[in-house]
């Protein structure tokens, strides 16, 4: 029997790394163990189709089948329940903390929400009530995030303490700056479908094992480095890093006039917010003018006014005497749909993909629109279909 299994292939302390190319760490121990469990073999599945396979692809392989097990994401995606997909015992207790550029200024912790911080799609909803959310621009990989950064579409990068650690301390290459002020905690654990109970029941049976030497060690020394896990090498080369007070240790709040940094920061994101919402706008551009069904809209969150790029031809035939852009109280007068009622959920603090969909009683017709887009700060672009 061969269990197939997903995996987001970055080095993580104490989570995941290869030592002469076999896996080692929590999740490495996690699959030697299932493997003598029950006498299987795993296989490591990267690709799908010939492209690399995201979070999200792999939770549908895996409700889908095309995959036994996924490892390494958050415990609390409770929705992912709905789809028969259930989680594990939680493993390791990690931290989604923050990262910027070198040369950037530090942020004191009652400024985070002065900034614009980049995230993988997957762990968004981590933030959620949190003084970052209306702040959080998601990213499907990474990389795209690291990209996104070193563009300065973003100020800092949301990633988890484990990836840091591993990059910063032990490989010695990490080329940004740790700003702890951030930092949200989260459980690690592996994913499987609530129907293969037989599995689960290994799964868990093995987590629980595990959990006794990762979960539950939490003594520290001054230094701030667990020291009961079991990978002495690593551990010894964390503590070296941390006892050499490097620059990614230090209080990133440290000398730092809060008035001043803010006025910085207000600056820059202003600016990069403003380019932001021109790639936004121009990638949904590009995309509707390849599908002449599509209509292009903007949405002012904070005026309540809605702008349309085709004179809402998505509508059919309207008064000529409706403006646009025009507010939402007048647009629901003209078509006789509560539009106010219909974005109301879309706020400056909720997240920042938006799918929606309308029915709409219009000249004896009855349309069914859809809609998708991305809020970009006070803006919502969105298409409808």
């Amino acid at each position: 029997m061969t269990i197939k299994y997903w995996i987001a292939q970055n080095d993580e302390y104490p989570l995941y790394y290869r030592e002469n190319g076999a896996p080692k760490g929590a999740y490495g121990q996690f699959l030697n163990r299932l493997s003598d469990y029950g006498k299987v073999e795993t296989e490591l599945v990267l690709e799908h189709n010939g492209t690399p396979v995201a979070a999200a692809e792999a939770l549908e392989m895996l409700r889908t089948g095309e995959l036994d097990l996924v490892l390494g994401l958050s415990a609390e995606m409770q929705r992912q329940e709905e789809n028969g997909i259930i989680a594990s015992n939680v493993i390791y207790r990690n931290h989604l903390t923050a990262v910027t550029g070198k040369d950037s200024p530090e942020v004191p912790a009652d400024s985070v929400d002065a900034c614009y911080w980049g995230i993988e799609q997957d762990y968004l909803a981590l933030t959620e009530g949190t003084a970052l959310d209306g702040h959080i621009l998601d990213f499907n990989s990474r990389a795209e995030m690291y990209e996104a950064l070193e563009a300065g579409s973003i100020y800092g990068a949301l990633i988890k303490k484990s990836s840091l650690d591993y990059d910063a301390y032990v490989r010695g290459r990490f080329a940004y700056r740790h700003c702890p002020v951030i930092s949200m905690e989260y459980g690690e654990c592996v994913y499987m479908r609530a129907s293969d109970t037989e599995l689960a029941e290994a799964v868990n049976a093995i987590c629980s094992e595990l959990a006794e030497k990762y979960l539950d060690s939490e003594n520290t020394e001054e230094s701030g480095v667990k020291t009961a896990l079991p990978e002495d090498g690593y551990l010894s080369l964390l503590a070296d890093a941390y006892d050499a007070n490097t620059c990614l240790t230090a209080a990133a709040c440290a000398g730092i006039v809060c008035a001043i940094v803010f006025g910085v920061l207000a600056a820059v994101f202003s600016a990069k917010c403003k380019k932001l919402k021109e790639r936004e706008r121009h990638k949904l551009a590009t995309f509707v003018a390849d599908n002449p069904a599509k209509e292009l809209y903007e949405l002012d969150i904070k005026k309540k006014e809605l702008y349309a790029y085709n004179g809402f031809s998505v509508f059919g035939k309207l008064p000529a005497e409706m403006p646009n852009p025009i507010s939402l109280e007048k647009l629901s007068t003209f078509l006789g749909y509560d539009f106010t009622g219909h974005f109301s959920g879309v706020t400056l603090h909720g997240n920042t993909i938006y799918h929606n969909r309308l029915i709409l009683h219009k000249g004896g017709e009855k349309l069914y629109i859809s809609e998708d887009g991305h809020r970009v700060g006070d803006v919502l672009f969105f298409t409808m279909t």
